[in-house]
């Protein structure tokens, strides 16, 4: 007896393919979408309570921790940023102009404590090579830098992308968490 043949379902076919469809889609994105389920579930106490104060007005306690979170979190990481990359750049532009000097540090130094001068001169310490070192790695890895410039634009733009997906996707779940959370429960 032969088993009878099971046919073909084609909706079931179409389902998987767009949910593979649908990964491969998403699948540069999901570390957004990671944090934005993060921030979503550390701030929905404070959504609760948002929500209770305002009356029920989800959508304007959403907003109001989105802004804040922008305000308050990624405005001042982002000056941090610029703060360290424009006193790394000033250092740099120092060095290559010859304005940090080791030999003179050095020397000042050792002026100003006198058992120094005996200590560095039994480690055979040589502060021009110091120099002469430092200068040409701090050089080279200015080049590096400006050589890599495109790739880091590159970068920043595809950081820009993630953050404005995160933070839509945040408010989205914040907005409609509960019926997000009785849709998954349900299913």
């Amino acid at each position: 007896m032969t088993k009878p043949s099971r046919p073909f379902n084609f909706g079931l076919f179409v389902v998987a393919a767009a949910t593979i469809g649908m990964l491969l889609v998403l699948s540069p994105f999901w570390k957004a979408v990671f944090w934005a389920i993060v921030l979503a579930i550390l701030f929905w106490p404070m959504r609760k309570r948002l929500v209770h104060w305002l009356g029920g007005r989800t959508t304007v306690a959403s907003l109001i921790i989105v802004l804040a979170i922008f305000v308050f979190g990624l405005i001042p990481a982002m000056i941090l940023t610029g703060l360290i990359v424009d006193g790394a750049a000033t250092v740099l532009k120092n060095v290559q102009a010859g304005a940090f000097k080791p030999t003179e540090i050095m020397n000042s130094a050792v002026e100003r404590i006198p058992w120094l001068q005996n200590m560095l001169a039994s480690a055979s310490f040589d502060a021009e090579s110091i120099e002469e070192t430092l200068r040409g790695n701090f050089t080279a890895a200015g080049e590096f830098l400006l050589s890599r410039i495109v790739g880091i634009g590159q970068g920043a733009s595809a950081f820009l992308l993630n953050l404005f997906i995160t933070f839509y996707l945040l408010f989205a779940l914040l907005d409609d968490g509960d019926r997000l959370y009785g849709a998954v429960f349900r299913a």
